[in-house]
């Protein structure tokens, strides 16, 4: 929700982001996330020479198509809201579950180490 704009705005670092399926307010989210950071229904990056891909996770066969294309070292995804940690050939996919637990009683997220490739995840009820 654009709403959520305010909170992303306390952050004090850099961060990207992706629409979700249930996004259905585009506009006013690309207005309230203005100067945090661009959304797009894909992105890549770059950090510590790693390739990363970024995509919500609605069609597992993009999910399946950025890993195997061996473009990438890590995919983020998410929409199933559990989180996960796989990884295929030299593709590590990751996908954080929700942070608010509203559907599956989980708040979650997934550290990731780049230099190590080394992800773990976090259950912020035992933070």
């Amino acid at each position: 929700s654009p709403f959520t704009a305010g909170e992303f705005g306390k952050l004090e670092c850099r961060f990207a982001a992706v629409y979700g399926n249930n996004d259905g307010e585009r506009r006013g989210l690309a207005e309230g996330f203005s100067g945090l950071t661009d959304l797009k229904d894909f992105v890549e990056l770059e950090h510590n020479g790693k390739k990363i891909a970024l995509y919500h996770g609605t069609y597992e066969g993009i999910v399946d198509a950025l890993r195997d294309s061996r473009r990438y070292d890590i995919v983020v995804r998410g929409h199933t809201h559990r989180a996960d940690i796989k990884k295929k050939n030299n593709t590590t996919v990751i996908n954080p579950g929700e942070t608010c637990g509203y559907l599956t009683g989980k708040k979650t997220i997934i550290l990731l180490d780049t230099e190590r490739m080394k992800a773990e995840i976090i259950d912020l009820d035992s933070v």
